[in-house]
């Protein structure tokens, strides 16, 4: 389970300089304060498992967003990290 603050620190640090993020301090929805990232449901509904983890996601993230700010095809971009992520499950099914 990851705070979304966290999240969003994780990602700042795989982008490198030049971002950053700020915490509004206004007012918010009580549960705003313990809003968590988590695929605990997923696993237990449905058997699923993350591929990737959570730096390595991010990182493709970061990786997608570079390139197609740098004007790459966004469909060429998702069907290379799709190719990635394919490989890498194929990888982790095998006995």
């Amino acid at each position: 389970m990851r705070s979304v603050e966290e999240v969003v620190r994780r990602l700042c640090a795989a982008w490198g300089g030049g971002v950053s993020y700020e915490v509004d301090s206004g007012s918010h929805p009580h549960e705003s304060r313990t809003l968590k990232l988590d695929c605990a449901k997923a696993r237990e509904l449905l058997d699923w498992r993350p591929v990737w983890g959570l730096e390595e996601a991010l990182g493709e993230t970061v990786a997608w967003t570079r390139a197609w700010r740098e004007g790459r095809d966004p469909r060429d971009l998702c069907q290379a990290q799709i190719a990635r992520y394919a490989a890498d499950a194929s990888r982790l099914a095998r006995p």
